[in-house]
């Protein structure tokens, strides 16, 4: 169980930093509880995700933001 663990967290890191959120999202499973606490007027990225959609979508987000940045 530990290597399959360690694989995951492995292929999570890759992905996330490939930016390949087919591969990133297909770790999660259909139906997801995550909730990042904040005042969501502030920061999309804020609030509730429940499905792997979701997901995806905080993913995109999160570079279209980092991206406007540079």
């Amino acid at each position: 169980m530990e290597n399959k663990s360690l694989k995951v967290d492995q292929s999570f890191l890759e992905y996330l930093t490939e930016r390949n959120l087919e591969k990133l999202t297909n770790l999660f499973s259909e139906n997801v509880d995550w909730f990042i606490p904040g005042d969501e007027s502030k920061a999309v990225w804020f609030g509730s995700r429940n499905s792997k959609r979701d997901v995806s979508d905080f993913y995109m987000e999160r570079h279209r933001t980092n991206i406007s940045k540079n």
